[in-house]
């Protein structure tokens, strides 16, 4: 058995950073590296279950979650069907919260497990430190950090004939501007007063594939931009859309950015998912146009 911990103190109470644990479905996407599916919440946090999907240097994983110790504001332990067992303990300080991420695992491999162990410690370690640094900042105010590495941007733009906040608040309705998009589906919506916070569950196809995912709304300026992260089973788009006066209403902006961690041919791969939104974009853009200028 081979086990990794590492510890943070994130500036927020105990029942705040509890609160966004218990939600598997924050709690597992904030990196932006797992899509989350058959997601089912008890009332009491045992039993709590997902199913996982993620993508590791090329190759596509999958498994299910299950939380299997809830203990409010406490602790919280994790059980994956691939093997690893994750303990998150909660302990508050000076009004903040030290928080543990704790991973357990055994590498049933003959002859190189030992090898097999020292590697997935390494890739452990490197994972919860980022986990813990994406919790701190949301919580502590910020945007989870951006995907580093190769990627791509798709850009387009269109002008509406309305005022900024009048458009500005038409694509803040994610329930609303997501059904602009071509072939999506939207469901189980969720809007926050501020606007971070608020969710949509899209449902879609991409290359002949059902593909099914959530986005979120990770930062909110009033009037001049809204920051939106999706999480969908090997693809995690950032998509940003801003807005400006014109004389004749408003030009908006939208921008889309795609990370593929793969080495060697990331880059090409993330290009080719841009690639393969344009229309999607621009079909989006002309519907929420069309849509705003005839009311």
């Amino acid at each position: 058995m081979a086990s990794v911990s590492r510890t943070a103190t994130i500036g927020a109470p105990v029942d705040k950073v509890f609160d966004f644990a218990r939600d598997i479905e924050k709690l597992w996407t904030i990196q932006g590296d797992v899509g989350l599916s058959d997601v089912k919440l008890t009332p009491d946090g045992v039993g709590t279950t997902a199913h996982a999907k993620w993508v590791v240097l090329g190759f596509h994983l999958e498994g299910d979650l299950e939380y299997t110790e809830f203990v409010p504001n406490e602790r919280i332990s994790v059980k994956s069907s691939t093997g690893p067992v994750f303990t998150f303990t909660f302990v508050p300080v000076n009004g903040g919260t030290v928080v543990t991420a704790a991973c357990e695992w055994h590498m049933k491999v003959p002859l190189v497990g030992a090898a097999a162990d020292a590697a997935m410690k390494k890739w452990t370690e490197k994972d919860l430190d980022e986990w813990l640094g994406a919790v701190k900042t949301v919580l502590e105010g910020g945007s989870p950090p951006r995907e580093p590495g190769p990627g791509a941007v798709l850009t387009r733009s269109v002008t509406v004939d309305a005022p900024v906040e009048k458009v500005f608040g038409s694509v803040l309705d994610l329930g609303t501007f997501f059904t602009d998009f071509p072939d999506v589906a939207v469901r189980d919506v969720t809007l926050t007063p501020d606007g971070v916070g608020s969710t949509a569950r899209l449902y879609t196809h991409e290359w002949g594939l059902h593909m099914e995912g959530i986005m979120e709304a990770i930062e909110v300026v009033p009037n001049e931009r809204i920051v939106v992260k999706g999480a969908f089973f090997g693809e995690h788009p950032v998509w940003t859309y801003t807005f400006a006066p014109e004389a004749s209403g408003t030009r908006v902006t939208g921008q889309g950015e795609w990370h593929v961690k793969i080495p060697g041919v990331g880059k090409a791969v993330a290009g080719s998912i841009a690639k393969s939104h344009v229309e999607f974009l621009e079909s989006a853009l002309a519907h929420l146009k069309e849509r705003v200028d005839a009311t």
